[in-house]
């Protein structure tokens, strides 16, 4: 339960982390501050490439705790499989995207992104989307 893993739930939604692989191959000393902001750094993730994550500030306080207890080991060695690791993912990116879009009138026509069909006249900021994606290679639906 979400109560009962508070620690993990937290730390996904504040990573993103893919899977379980990814999550489970992540220790305590692969966080690093840096270009004024901590990411965690060294994440294999798809493909076997290699990333940087960026810690959303307001989860900051609980990955940066997790990291420490941690230390050179692994956060997680063991993640159930029930746990709904693609919902916090999909938080994660949410959250990034709130932050770093502009307002729709401040958008360039040439960097907005409209919907139509069932999402006819919502607006998107592209340049935020871009930034998203690179985070995490993280791929947010419209």
């Amino acid at each position: 339960s979400e109560e009962n893993n508070k620690d993990l739930v937290e730390f996904c939604r504040g990573t993103g982390l893919r899977n379980h692989k990814e999550l489970q191959r992540i220790r305590g000393n692969q966080l690093e501050f840096k270009d004024g902001y901590f990411g965690l750094i060294g994440v294999k993730g798809k493909g076997g490439k290699v990333r940087v994550v960026p810690i959303l500030p307001e989860y900051l306080t609980t990955v940066v705790r997790c990291c420490l207890m941690a230390g050179k080991r692994k956060m997680w060695p063991h993640v159930s499989s029930h746990a709904d690791l693609h919902s916090y993912r999909a938080d994660y990116a949410a959250a990034w995207y709130q932050r770093l879009a502009r307002p729709a009138a401040f958008i360039p026509l040439a960097d907005r992104y409209v919907c139509r069909c069932d999402r006819a006249g919502v607006v998107y900021d592209k340049a935020a989307l871009r930034q998203v994606s690179h985070f995490g290679a993280i791929t947010v639906s419209v």
